[in-house]
């Protein structure tokens, strides 16, 4: 029943019932404050004249002056006379708040990292007593709270995930008492990928050769149109018909069991007018493969294909439609349990089994060769395996 560490300005409720034998004396429930250290603040009573049977003793209510104080209870008799007793049941000293804060709005979730994801959120209020005091950070619609914090923090920092994983966090508010606002609306991020394991700036305005920046991953252009206008520098231009790169099998483009992603920016007003475009593909049907195509509605599809579940392909699309002569980049990842598609920076996640892609393919930017050509510009491709 004592209140420990309570906040300034909350209001707590003491009642008990009360009986005697002796009548015409005076009994009174008397709620007192003390500090850390024991000193008494300052106290608040309400009296009465018990009888034979059972009665309530009026309630008392107090708000604590300092937070961090404590509160107690005490029954005691005025005018004591030896040989007078009393009886008292059901003494409670319950906190008078029942109202929960309001909703966290506006969270927002950005993988920082590939290992930590930032959460944020606009403020609740709770207008009532000592105001919010504090909040609780929910993962993947988990029913206990990864993290609580203090009221006054508007950010948490999910630490300690695995690489190109995506979570999706609900924040909600909570006052001293422990009643709890209903969740936000969930906000979804993805850690980024390990580091590259190959990366092509696609700079080149001559000669015929995609140079890997990291590593020796370089790959073959045919027909591509180079020093076009890029996302960062210049680009390369994909004809429709005839226009690919093709990098050589080689340990920083296979992803075997590991997870891996890859990306590449993308530009262009044209959509296929049947099957779909190939912007980045290794392997094909019926055996292992990773894709990214451009669909006839405009949306990104990311496909894999692997050992798991029979060598079923497992796929993810979503998103705006791409041919509006904007860039945008585009990311598939697949992880032991997920596979996931972001586009600008927004992430589409579906729970599947991949399992190990073991092809031994060139990687294929830019079509299918001899079907699926792309028609547009891309840059900064790269894939991330680990």
């Amino acid at each position: 029943m004592p209140v420990t560490g309570a906040p300034a300005g909350e209001v707590f409720s003491a009642t008990g019932m009360v009986r005697s034998d002796v009548s015409g004396r005076t009994v009174c429930l008397v709620v007192r404050e003390y500090t850390s250290g024991g000193s008494q603040v300052a106290a608040k009573q309400g009296c009465t004249k018990p009888t034979s049977g059972w009665t309530a003793l009026p309630s008392v209510s107090y708000a604590v002056q300092a937070s961090g104080d404590s509160l107690g209870v005490i029954v005691r008799q005025g005018a004591a006379v030896a040989g007078d007793s009393f009886e008292v049941d059901n003494l409670s000293l319950t906190d008078a708040d029942t109202t929960a804060p309001t909703t966290p709005t506006g969270v927002t979730a950005n993988g920082v990292s590939s290992s930590q994801i930032d959460i944020s959120w606009q403020p609740s209020s709770d207008s009532d007593y000592s105001g919010v005091w504090g909040y609780a950070i929910y993962r993947d619609g988990g029913a206990t709270p990864i993290a609580t914090v203090a009221g006054s923090a508007t950010t948490y920092q999910d630490t300690g995930l695995s690489a190109g994983m995506s979570h999706s966090y609900t924040v909600a508010a909570f006052d001293y008492t422990q009643n709890f606002s209903a969740p936000s609306t969930p906000a979804t991020a993805s850690t980024q990928a390990s580091q590259p394991t190959a990366l092509w700036h696609m700079d080149e305005t001559s000669g015929s050769t995609m140079f890997d920046a990291i590593g020796s991953a370089d790959g073959a252009i045919h027909n591509v149109q180079l020093g076009v206008a890029g996302m960062a520098g210049t680009a390369y231009g994909f004809n429709g018909s005839s226009s690919y790169v093709s990098v050589p099998s080689s340990p920083s483009v296979a992803p075997g069991s590991s997870n891996m992603s890859f990306t590449v920016d993308l530009n262009t007003g044209s959509l296929p007018t049947s099957g779909d475009y190939d912007l980045f593909r290794r392997g094909a049907y019926p055996g292992d493969f990773y894709k990214l195509e451009l669909l006839q509605s405009g949306q990104a599809w990311c496909q894999f294909r692997g050992d798991a579940n029979g060598g079923t392909s497992k796929g993810i699309s979503g998103g705006p439609a791409l041919n509006d002569n904007q860039w945008h980049t585009v990311t598939c990842a697949k992880t032991a349990t997920q596979v996931m598609l972001t586009v600008d920076g927004t992430t589409y996640t579906a729970t599947k089994n991949v399992g190990s892609i073991t092809d031994t393919d060139p990687l294929i930017i830019g079509a299918h060769p001899g079907s699926d050509y792309y028609n547009g510009t891309l840059d900064e491709a790269s894939i991330s395996i680990g």
